[in-house]
């Protein structure tokens, strides 16, 4: 339902407007999971909150529709934050590669009718490209998302997550020549700088304390020997 609610939604209004409401799945994931014992504070929360402005700017959804099709992709947000809770805990009793088996097979299942109402025609560009979307970008890439979040916090992963855009923007530059903005330039550095403050947190190379009501202080702390 995730990935169905993101494409009807990208039919329905322009593709910015539906990745970015999609984009917040991550920051709810952050919220369940909070509730659910993986404990966030407000510097590891501001970091996936200034990540996700980030891929904001990259994005540049700057005019909302309000339409069905928002919400449409709201709901595939709030789907993509219930999917990561669902993953982490998941992961806990189940080998990444058998609870990628087990996900890939039901979907097959679930949407095998399609075949059957969709008039489509496949060649073999179409059929290349099928594969390599199925083998690289679905099996391969969920594999290695859930064996990260057999070892990783749901905040890390999720602050990481908004590297998506930024990638995207990196690869049209190399292969489609397509010039990034200075808006898109900044909101990449934001993202990478939240993860790479987010993974030392992880780490514990940085603890956060708390100074005054008005912000907080980072600290190196020393490593043992």
């Amino acid at each position: 339902m995730n990935w169905i609610a993101l494409f009807y939604a990208v039919l329905l209004v322009p593709v910015a407007e539906a990745v970015m409401l999609y984009y917040t799945g991550p920051l709810l994931a952050v919220v369940i999971m909070h509730f659910l014992g993986e404990r966030t504070n407000w510097a590891r929360l501001g970091l996936a909150a200034a990540a996700f402005i980030g891929a904001v700017a990259v994005i540049k959804p700057f005019n909302i529709s309000g339409s069905a099709g928002a919400l449409i992709a709201l709901a595939s947000g709030v789907l993509y934050g219930l999917l990561i809770v669902t993953n982490k805990l998941a992961v806990k009793s189940l080998p990444p590669i058998r609870l990628v088996f087990y996900q890939t097979a039901i979907v097959a299942i679930v949407t095998a009718p399609f075949l059957f109402t969709t008039k489509f025609h496949l060649t073999v560009g179409g059929i290349t490209i099928v594969l390599a979307a199925a083998l690289v970008n679905t099996l391969f890439a969920l594999y290695l998302w859930y064996n990260a979040l057999k070892k990783i916090s749901v905040n890390l992963a999720s602050v990481l997550s908004y590297l998506d855009p930024v990638f995207a923007t990196a690869f049209a530059y190399f292969f489609l020549g397509q010039i990034p903005s200075a808006t898109t330039l900044l909101g990449g550095a934001l993202i990478i700088s939240s993860g790479v403050f987010a993974a030392l947190l992880e780490t514990g190379a940085l603890s956060c304390k708390f100074v005054n009501r008005w912000g907080w202080a980072f600290h190196p702390v020393r490593q043992p020997v």
